[in-house]
């Protein structure tokens, strides 16, 4: 498969122990490029779900990823913690080397409607957490469904 046939993609996130999952199978399916990856408060905290975000790509190889940190808190509803399912840290048992680079420099709304006007018609946006930085990213840029 060559580059040019690769699904351009952004995970967007609040990764616990069922988005790593999904960040690994993106990252290791020779069908998809990871563009970015989003994060937001949902099983766990925003700083929880961005620091394990990090981790998990280094572990599994994929540092170059740009992570961007996105909504803290959900628009509407108060923060749900379901820290009952994921554990404490989101991971479960897991104890992955927290990672030391740094997150983008926008937003995650900002980064998804920066990617998909860089790439109108591209990327596919896929979220498996709370909807709270599509609803964001909605509300600036109301063309976005178009971009994507």
């Amino acid at each position: 498969m060559t580059a040019q046939e690769r699904i351009p993609l952004i995970l967007d996130v609040d990764t616990g122990l069922d988005d790593a999952l999904a960040l690994l199978l993106a990252v290791r399916d020779p069908a998809v490029e990871l563009v970015a990856v989003t994060t937001l408060a949902g099983n766990v905290n925003l700083w929880k779900a961005t620091a394990n975000t990090l981790a998990v790509l280094d572990e599994i190889g994929a540092s170059d990823v740009p992570v961007h940190r996105g909504a803290s808190r959900p628009l509407v509803e108060p923060p749900f913690d379901a820290s009952n399912i994921h554990g404490v840290t989101g991971l479960g048992d897991a104890v992955l080397t927290p990672s030391e680079r740094a997150v983008g420099a926008d937003r995650g709304p900002a980064a998804i409607i920066r990617i998909a006007r860089a790439r109108p018609g591209e990327v596919t946006l896929v979220c498996t957490g709370p909807l709270t930085n599509l609803a964001i990213a909605l509300n600036v840029e109301p063309d976005l469904p178009k971009l994507l």
